[in-house]
């Protein structure tokens, strides 16, 4: 293998779908692109890498077997620090299979423990990332991740051998409290904002003055849209309800709410977009099979609801993000049982009524998710967040006086630029100065 860009000195390691779409059909790489080379899965190949020369691209497949061995050490290590969030435990707990749970917990035992660790990391050593990494020799390594994925801990591992600084890129609020402490910590971490920065130092011992809040590229779209006015994707007024990943009853909260809505003749509809991931539900959940007369389905969603088998590299199931804007700009309000697009509706300024109450079929009902999950806390201190503890409570979303009372029940003092930084529109600008400063300190 020859250097296939012989000036370019950063590696970023572009795995998956979504960092694809975060940050090579964002803007978020501008500033650094010439001086890049990509690692890029197989199947991205085929992809426009828009503006970035095809040598700059080199094809890598991590094998699955050591992602699974990292993905049971993961597991281990959930447990082995569920004190350090209480996600972490609630996670363990979402294990179907008790002996997978016995063994785990056996694996986390302090001597047993480093037994286990000492042999995932002998056993997952990839030599031919060592060649790939040793030809390309970069400067710095960029790492888009959740967090939890064995081929960034391995590229780490290389890199601290070669004396290469690393550089994660959490790509989601929750990705440092709900999966597992990180395997290998890197040199840095770019993360969302203040509450990210907490969580990198209390749970990973991150130094505090090596994780950036940077914002995410996702919401760069939003964040620069100057005061534009932005055409609604419908040509009626509409609540958007957005379902989430976690298994959650939530035809049965949508048919109340038709009742409600027909009830008292309210001149609106519900826009219903199910998550692009969502997990098998224990419940009748096919939307399709009630007639509902105000409610209906997002139109992009229909590209990839109840198709039959999940697949993140197919586009449908990785919505455009320059569609979300439009959605929620125009929406009245949202309804949204806890999931990231919570923040998105509050960053356009849009009151989001959140149910948190137990569909009484699955654990991982909102109730639960409320209680046991670290980046939920405080949530109701949110200004035009308001929390909705049962399904009697629903009728109160379309009275005004409710989230009168609800801001009064309460100091609503937290600020939406502690979860989302506000630097998130100069998120190229601000990647490059913190690039130029890693590779300068590591000189």
């Amino acid at each position: 293998m020859v250097n296939p860009h012989k000036n370019s000195t950063i590696l970023v390691v572009i795995s998956t779908p979504e960092y694809y779409r975060n940050f090579i059909s964002s803007p978020a790489l501008y500033k650094i692109k010439d001086r890049c080379v990509f690692i890029v899965h197989e199947k991205l190949m085929v992809k426009d890498f828009l503006g970035i020369k095809r040598e700059q691209l080199v094809p890598y497949l991590y094998p699955e077997r050591y992602k699974s061995w990292y993905r049971h050490f993961f597991y281990v290590d959930a447990w082995r620090y569920r004190h350090k969030s209480s996600s972490f435990a609630f996670r363990f707990e979402q294990l179907s299979s008790r002996r997978r749970k016995f063994y785990y917990k056996l694996a986390s035992l302090p001597v047993i423990y480093n037994l286990v660790k000492f042999f995932v990391f002998k056993i997952t050593r990839d030599k031919n990332l060592e060649g790939i990494l040793s030809v390309i020799n970069p400067q710095a390594i960029l790492l888009p991740s959740g967090g939890y994925d064995g081929l960034s801990f391995e590229i780490i591992r290389i890199a601290k051998k070669k004396k290469i600084p690393t550089c994660l890129l959490i790509d989601n609020w929750d990705n440092l409290t709900s999966k597992t402490v990180l395997t290998r910590r890197p040199d840095y971490l770019v993360v969302w904002g203040k509450q990210a920065v907490e969580d990198a130092v209390r749970i990973h011992n991150m130094e505090r003055s090596h994780v950036f809040p940077l914002g995410t590229p996702r919401f760069m779209e939003y964040m620069n849209r100057d005061g534009r006015d932005l055409p609604s994707p419908y040509n009626f007024k509409y609540i958007l309800f957005a379902g989430i990943a976690a298994p959650f009853d939530e035809l049965s909260t949508l048919k109340k709410l038709e009742e409600i809505i027909d009830r008292k003749g309210i001149g609106i509809k519900i826009i219903y977009r199910p998550h692009p991931w969502r997990k098998h539900r224990k419940c009748a959940d096919t939307f399709f099979e009630y007639d509902f007369k105000h409610i209906v389905i997002d139109e992009q969603a229909k590209l990839y609801y109840k198709r039959d088998e999940m697949d993140e590299f197919n586009d449908v199931f990785m919505p455009d993000l320059k569609y979300y804007p439009k959605l929620l700009a125009n929406m009245e309000f949202m309804i949204c049982p806890l999931s990231t697009m919570m923040i998105e509706g509050l960053l356009f300024g849009k009151k989001v009524f959140v149910p948190v109450y137990d569909d009484g079929v699955h654990f991982t009902n909102p109730k639960n998710l409320l209680a046991r999950h670290t980046h939920f806390k405080d949530i109701n201190k949110f200004k035009n967040i308001y929390l909705i503890e049962n399904t009697d409570d629903l009728e109160k979303i379309f009275t005004e006086s409710f989230s009168q009372i609800s801001e009064a029940d309460g100091v609503k003092y937290a600020n939406i630029f502690d979860f989302i930084s506000p630097d998130t529109p100069n998120y190229p600008l601000e990647l490059e100065k913190l690039v130029n400063q890693i590779t300068n300190s590591h000189v």
